[in-house]
């Protein structure tokens, strides 16, 4: 008999879901894993009719070696996306039976490729904080030759509507962004004395970061999204909400 897999149970004290394998196993197992995930997309599509599932490009190594020293200090068991998929929804409804296929692993097409979720990240219930973003990742673990040593890819679910807009937040979102980054650089360079935000840059950011929210969360309403949300009181797209997001944009000139 086959040892379980523990994988989901191994984090690191970041939060961080590691990967049993290091990285040259990864790229030695990630064209086998490739093909197996893409054919549990494709039977996920059949299931859930999506809009569209397809197999990304594999991170290649430099990228993932950069990736790895960046943000991981240099412990490649964190990269999980060398190997990435992305499922499309157009509808609320869409997104409801992707994510029951997902949610049932005693049948269906997870249970077919014996693929398992261990770490599921919904922010269709909750959005991202300051940009509203809603969307939705799975951690994916893929067998492969060593029953001990799965490969861990990441699956994302994304709204049609929501990707429309995604090029002009992301603007935005880059520049709430860049007033923190600059502040911290200036700090370490000596050429500012508190790396604190000032009242003025902090409102600035927070202007940015509304424009974001202001199109994630307006999207998200007029597709039928907020009903996924755990905590409509909060994060649901209402008249006042929409009014005080409105009075954040025009302070940087931006018009709904």
């Amino acid at each position: 008999m086959e040892k379980p897999n523990n994988i989901s149970i191994s984090f690191n004290e970041n939060g961080d879901l590691l990967q049993v394998m290091d990285l040259d196993e990864l790229y030695d197992t990630c064209e086998e894993t490739r093909l197996k995930a893409g054919r549990l997309l494709s039977q996920v599509l059949e299931a859930s009719k999506a809009a569209d599932a397809f197999m990304g490009a594999n991170k290649d190594k430099a990228s993932a070696i950069r990736k790895i020293n960046q943000r991981f200090d240099g412990n490649p068991h964190c990269i999980t996306d060398i190997v990435r998929g992305k499922i499309i929804v157009d509808t609320s409804e869409q997104l409801d039976a992707v994510m029951a296929v997902f949610r049932d692993t005693d049948s269906g097409p997870l249970k077919k490729a014996n693929i398992k979720v261990e770490l599921e990240k919904n922010n269709f219930e909750e959005p991202k904080p300051y940009t509203g973003y809603r969307g939705l990742s799975y951690k994916l673990s893929v067998p492969t030759g060593n029953a001990d040593k799965p490969h861990v890819i990441e699956l994302q679910i994304v709204s049609t509507a929501m990707e429309a807009k995604s090029g002009m937040t992301h603007k935005h979102k880059r520049a709430a962004e860049d007033i923190y980054r600059n502040a911290t650089e200036d700090y370490d360079a000596g050429t500012r004395k508190d790396p604190a935000l000032t009242d003025e840059e902090l409102a600035l950011a927070q202007h940015h970061y509304a424009v974001c929210d202001y199109h994630n969360s307006k999207i998200a309403h007029e597709e039928g999204y907020d009903r996924f949300l755990k905590d409509p009181d909060r994060h649901a797209f209402t008249p006042e909400k929409e009014t005080e997001l409105v009075a954040h944009m025009a302070k940087i000139g931006v018009e709904p």
